[in-house]
């Protein structure tokens, strides 16, 4: 009986261990069992069913830590025939969902692995197997307590039931991955091929009986269809020549025209004469031929579509006709080409519908999107397919063809700099276009240069067109950007020396000293300060101690690498930041800088020495620790003496 008396039923209890040994039984070269998880909430219910054991022999791949396009991905990562357990992956971090049949078909299209599971019905949507919950056997037991409610016994004496487990597997899939020798025994199988002994007496008899029905019905059906022959035959032209009058009455216009010098017509529906104002029978007389209704410009490309289609069936690019009154039709004809035994086209059959109106509008729209002041382009993962007037105006070129002939794609302009959208930011095999929209909308800005070489900033919007075609805007945004990077760079620069500031620092030191692993190099802290500063404000003013330090800082940045970075840290402290080898080379480096200073003729005072302290930073510390050493560093050199190095 259930705690509460007005519940009973049947008791629903994964068999997570006896699935998890079975995989790794089946699988004994598997240290970890991958496991596909998410946030929902009947992932975390079964998770809570893991013992501390259990969580030992499995890792967890979670779908709801990435987008569906980015967890399918990692799903192709996983090598072939690694088995799986899957437990739940229909919740992404954009908290979109897939039901349990979606979310198996998605995660079986993206891996070739055996999949393990918990409940019966995902073996029957394509899943391996495991030891399940049978829910046709919950089905039963709880139809069962119905029938004992509905009989009038009292609830009380009904008590919670349960169902055994049993272990479920999917013959195909055991069979596609070599496993059907591993499974245990009395394990039930399904979608397992009965062949034909090993079914009983009675279908083996209504087999036999319905193949004898089969046959008599297919030598009644001939016989009926052999009397039927001639007639049909008779009633064929009758029916053929009901079906082209159709083309007489409609919009549509039926050709067949032979191929022959001058594309002459053998056939053609009446309505011609609503297209093109020449009638049926001056076409069939040949008193006009198709090939001189084609406008001059277009005839070439007409020619070269069929010389160039190797299919049966094609469809010819909008092309222009020309009426007998002069106008002009824009068309498109769906053509058939039929060849004789040799493999050589005799004719065509074909029909044209005449797309003059659709045409106008297209121009119209074209030349609304030539007005906008915003680049507008439409593109496919393989190229671009339409571009308005700014676009060339932009790119200095005049047609789409001349464009593809200087630059591969419009993503390969697109200028490698963290302030900006780039193709370095997305993996190699991911469509710009797609992963753009993942990216806040703030970030969503390339840079491209101009016809003159000049760097333009473009907040960029790409949206799903057609098919898998986008429509791309670019929306000049270079003066906002421009000035955002001069306030920025005001931002981040001593006021009186130009060199960089402590904002700066805090800003950028962690990426330095990523850098500087990623080059194999040690990060120092150098702390330079100018000897006897104080009596130079003292002696000369303060006017010329200001301009003491702006040439000093010129000297430095002379005489430093290019890598390296200087830092005002106040007053006449500079901090100096370096990549280096060893101690040797930034010994080296330190005492150049420290000989030129002392060499250097300044105005006013003629010369100055220098005091420097340094120190290497040690990986995880708190940057804070290197300036102290670095700072006592420059202490004891000028205990010592000043106008020295010391590490």
């Amino acid at each position: 009986m259930a705690k509460d008396k007005f519940i009973t039923g049947v008791v629903e209890k994964q068999s997570i261990k006896e699935t998890i040994d079975l995989i790794s039984k089946m699988h004994p070269a598997e240290v970890k069992i991958t496991t596909l998880i998410d946030d929902s909430i009947a992932s975390k219910e079964i998770l809570s069913n893991f013992d501390k054991e259990l969580l030992k022999k499995v890792e967890f791949l979670n779908a709801s830590n990435y987008s569906f396009s980015q967890f399918e991905k990692k799903l192709k990562d996983i090598p072939p025939y690694k088995p799986l357990l899957y437990i739940s992956s229909s919740l992404d971090n954009l908290s979109q969902k897939k039901d349990s049949y979606r979310s198996i078909e998605f995660i079986k299209k993206s891996t070739n692995s055996p999949i393990y599971n918990f409940y019966e019905h995902s073996i029957e949507e394509g899943l391996l197997g495991g030891k399940v919950v049978l829910f046709k056997e919950q089905g039963k037991k709880a139809a069962l307590i119905i029938r004992d409610i509905l009989d009038g016994k009292n609830i009380d004496d009904i008590k919670l039931t349960s169902t055994d487990n049993k272990y479920l597997f999917n013959y195909e899939e055991l069979n596609k991955f070599k496993l059907l020798d591993k499974i245990p025994e009395n394990s039930i199988l399904i979608n397992k091929p009965k062949s034909f002994l090993d079914q009983s007496l009675i279908d083996i008899l209504s087999q036999i009986v319905v193949i004898f029905l089969l046959l008599f019905i297919g030598v009644i059906f001939l016989l009926y269809k052999l009397y039927k022959s001639t007639k049909k035959l008779e009633e064929q032209t009758l029916e053929q020549s009901g079906l082209l009058s159709l083309f007489d009455i409609g919009d549509t216009v039926l050709f067949k025209w032979n191929n022959d010098a001058t594309w002459s017509i053998s056939h053609v529906s009446k309505n011609v004469v609503n297209l093109l104002g020449y009638t049926k029978e001056e076409f069939l007389n040949q008193e006009v031929n198709y090939s001189s209704c084609i406008h001059k410009d277009d005839i070439k490309k007409v020619k070269e579509e069929v010389k160039n289609n190797k299919d049966q069936f094609f469809r010819h690019s909008p092309y222009r006709l020309i009426t007998r009154d002069q106008k002009i039709k824009w068309v498109v004809d769906y053509t058939v080409l039929i060849r004789n035994e040799k493999d050589e086209i005799t004719y065509f059959l074909g029909y044209l519908l005449d797309i003059s109106r659709e045409k106008k509008i297209q121009n119209t729209l074209e030349k609304l999107i030539d007005s906008q002041s915003t680049i507008i382009c439409l593109a496919n993962t393989k190229e671009l397919t339409f571009a308005n007037k700014k676009f060339f105006e932009f790119f200095n070129c005049s047609t789409l063809e001349e464009f593809r002939e200087k630059n591969s794609s419009l993503s390969n302009l697109f200028i490698e700099n963290d302030r900006f959208f780039h193709l370095g930011k997305i993996e190699k095999n991911e469509s710009w276009m797609e992963r753009i929209l993942d990216f806040p909308k703030n970030e969503r800005i390339v840079a491209l240069p101009d016809k003159s070489l000049n760097i333009c900033a473009f907040s960029l919007n790409a949206n799903k067109f057609d098919n898998d075609e986008y429509l791309i805007s670019l929306t000049d945004i270079s003066e906002t950007v421009l000035e955002q990077i001069k306030l920025e760079e005001k931002a981040i620069h001593d006021r009186l020396t130009g060199a960089y500031n402590r904002e700066y620092f805090e800003n950028k030191y962690r990426l330095m000293i990523n850098e500087s692993k990623k080059s194999n190099k040690q990060l120092a802290i150098a702390i330079l300060d100018i000897d006897f500063f104080k009596k130079i404000n003292d002696n000369y003013g303060h006017d010329v101690g200001d301009y003491i330090l702006k040439e000093l800082v010129k000297v430095i940045k002379q005489i430093s690498r290019e890598d390296d970075t200087l830092i005002r840290w106040g007053g006449e402290e500079f901090i100096l930041i370096l990549k280096v080898n060893s101690k040797e080379s930034l010994l080296i480096a330190l005492e150049n800088i420290r000989k030129k200073i002392g060499e250097y003729k300044f105005n006013h005072i003629n010369n100055l020495t220098c005091s420097i302290g340094a120190s290497f930073y040690h990986e995880n510390e708190e940057i804070e620790k290197t300036i102290k050493r670095a700072d006592l560093l420059l202490y004891r050199a000028k205990k010592e003496g000043r106008n020295r190095v010391v590490l």
